[in-house]
């Protein structure tokens, strides 16, 4: 499952590069536009950071899997925080970095989300029959029928 996660980030940036290139090659000035790039692939990286954290995580424990998850948060914003402040002493154009930043992590973040229910559910279900697998119920004649037939 990993591979539809990446294949589907992946659509996720190429629908939003074609549906934004022309606006933002019209109508904005080479700082913005290159503000808006730069979150564009920030937000792209904390996406496949996440899942990364999640993919460790997902088999694991209840607590690893939260230390592992809301930890990787706490890091993968850390790593954004100085990603931007990086960008903004260099230069960069505040109000389109913020901005863009927010709506690209709101379509990453429910991309994310949408894959984690997916996944714990296709989980869920495969461990479901596994268990109903090995659990096989006799009728009381089975039973005894099965016990003689050994004996």
């Amino acid at each position: 499952m990993r591979f539809q996660f990446i294949k589907t980030v992946l659509l996720i940036l190429a629908v939003l590069a074609a549906v934004l290139a022309y606006p933002l090659y019209a109508w904005c000035t080479a700082p913005v536009m290159n503000a808006i790039v730069a979150s564009a692939i920030i937000a792209f990286v904390n996406a496949l950071l996440g899942l990364f954290a999640l993919e460790y995580a997902i088999d694991k424990p209840n607590n690893t899997f939260m230390i592992a998850v809301f930890g990787g948060m706490g890091l993968r914003m850390g790593l954004i925080l100085v990603t931007i402040t990086i960008l903004l002493v260099t230069g960069a154009h505040p109000l389109a970095l913020s901005l863009s930043l927010m709506g690209f992590y709101v379509v990453y973040l429910v991309a994310e989300i949408i894959y984690i229910t997916r996944e714990l559910t296709r989980r869920s279900r495969k461990a479901k029959e596994a268990k109903q697998a090995t659990q096989r119920t006799f009728a009381p004649r089975e039973l005894s029928a099965e016990l003689w037939s050994n004996r």
